[in-house]
């Protein structure tokens, strides 16, 4: 068997509150870094223990502002190894648009011997029609666990929009390895 590196210490997550630090603590969300977080996370790959700890509303992230003090959620080209322990609480207004090609598109492109648990997903959409494969989570996900995660339309509507090039998927576009998901919604 062996043994497998793990990069987050469950007794001691880091504490998100607001789309902000998400945003920060998922990746290089400003021109200026903010050092507390740098250590978990490079251009292509996010680490840790996250657990949220208020509902997370993301329209207060603004992905097409410019200037040094914005803040902009960088995790669509990342790939996530580590925890999310959503906590129960919920991530809202969830709008991913993108026209830049890629492989993987999602809140993160990609997850890899993750564990996504107790989160609530309200998603208006996701698209990116030059990526490959894409899911509200990640396009790819490879030896992750997703586990009680409620996945729903803005405003209580009866669908949204996750567009993609070629395979799309609800929560992922594809599973790989040991990847299971279970008690989504």
């Amino acid at each position: 068997e062996g043994y497998r590196f793990v990069f987050w210490n469950f007794d001691n997550p880091i504490i998100i509150r607001s789309s902000e630090e998400f945003a920060k603590a998922m990746g290089k969300a400003q021109a200026k870094e903010i050092s507390s977080y740098k250590e978990y996370y490079s251009d292509k790959e996010v680490f840790g223990n996250y657990r949220l700890v208020n509902n997370i509303d993301m329209s207060q992230i603004d992905q097409n502002a410019e200037g040094t003090d914005v803040v902009k959620l960088t995790t669509s080209t990342k790939t996530f190894k580590g925890l999310i322990d959503g906590n129960g609480f919920t991530i809202s207004n969830i709008s991913l648009v993108s026209s830049s090609v890629c492989e993987n598109f999602g809140l993160f492109a990609k997850l890899e011997n993750a564990v996504i648990m107790n989160l609530d997903l309200i998603v208006e959409s996701i698209k990116n029609r030059q990526a490959h494969i894409v899911g509200t989570l990640a396009g790819t996900a490879i030896d992750t666990r997703i586990l009680a995660i409620n996945i729903r339309p803005k405003d209580g509507g009866v669908d949204t929009s996750i567009l993609g090039n070629n395979v799309v998927g609800g929560v992922v576009g594809m599973l790989f390895g040991e990847s299971k998901i279970h008690d989504v919604v």
